[in-house]
């Protein structure tokens, strides 16, 4: 019988992110491990996490051992009282964290889910695979 692999599931909290925790979590092959924001109401099951917080990312990377890490983790639209720093430090600096644990902890599969905040807010007409985005326009609202 082989080992199942483990997946640690950042993000298992919002829209896309539980659906995928739902998903993976009933597939026999996987132990999959999903993390929440603090900043998200408690979940049952999932574990606390800002991703961004280098000590709390190597710890839980420490603990859980993953082979795979799927980002599902950011911020897609702006809250009350939020900034364009508030997005940067989920969508940007949370990565660069789990990137950089990541390979320091030997997981060889890494996936990082992006949302359509990339293509500006507010998002107008379809958006395909080539799509240009524009970032100048993340916050301009709003800042």
């Amino acid at each position: 019988m082989t080992q199942k692999r483990r997946i640690l599931l950042t993000g298992a909290g919002g829209f896309l992110g539980s659906a995928l925790y739902g998903v993976l979590g009933s597939d026999a092959d996987f132990s999959v491990f999903g993390t929440r924001s603090p900043r998200s109401a408690a979940s049952s099951g999932l574990l606390c996490l800002d991703i961004s917080d280098t000590s709390a990312v190597d710890q839980i990377f420490s603990e859980l051992k993953p082979d795979i890490v799927l980002n599902a983790a950011g911020r897609a639209h702006f809250r009350a009282g939020d900034s364009v720093a508030d997005l940067f430090s989920a969508n940007a600096d949370g990565v660069r964290v789990l990137a950089e644990a990541a390979k320091a902890h030997g997981v060889k599969h890494f996936v990082h889910l992006s949302s359509t905040l990339v293509y500006g807010e507010p998002c107008k007409g379809t958006i395909v695979e080539d799509s240009p985005t524009n970032s100048s326009k993340i916050g301009r609202a709003h800042v």
